[in-house]
């Protein structure tokens, strides 16, 4: 029997720099960022029922002219491993929060302007696999290059 939970934690850094001319404006811009993530599976009933979590947070950043805000994502699913050899099910509910939400602004020249990306990224899956069993592919000669005279 494998390992029953499963966890993995990532975290970026990163230094954004902008630093451009256009036409009679120019800016120079830097800020430091990172990126969370982490992906949780817990295994029950020896596999076959397979929960998975997982999610980020990316901190705010700069991109060219723009602030672009905090931005986040869950996501949670099941699969069920049936007892039928090679059939499983699989359910996936993307944004479960529905806070994959982009905010930008910015001051150019004492103007300031504001952006929110309204577009709804949720979405769920609902898969159905089966693999054949005792399928096997054909062997396939490996290509070279002495048809092309090189």
């Amino acid at each position: 029997m494998g390992n029953i939970i499963q966890y993995s934690f990532y975290r970026d850094v990163v230094v954004h720099v902008s630093k451009r001319q256009v036409e009679d404006f120019s800016f120079e811009r830097q800020k430091l960022s990172s990126r969370i993530s982490m992906a949780n599976t817990l295994s029950l009933m020896q596999n076959k029922i397979v929960m998975e979590l997982s999610g980020w947070y990316q901190f705010p950043l700069v991109q060219g002219i723009y602030d672009v805000g905090a931005m986040c994502s869950v996501s949670m699913g099941l699969v069920w491993r049936t007892n039928i050899k090679g059939l499983s099910f699989a359910v996936k509910y993307e944004d479960v929060f529905d806070t994959y939400r982009m905010k930008v602004s910015t001051d150019v020249s004492g103007q300031k302007y504001a952006f929110k990306n309204n577009v709804d990224e949720r979405c769920l899956s609902i898969n159905v696999k089966y693999n054949f069993n005792g399928y096997k592919g054909k062997n396939k000669e490996t290509s070279t290059d002495d048809r092309l005279g090189l």
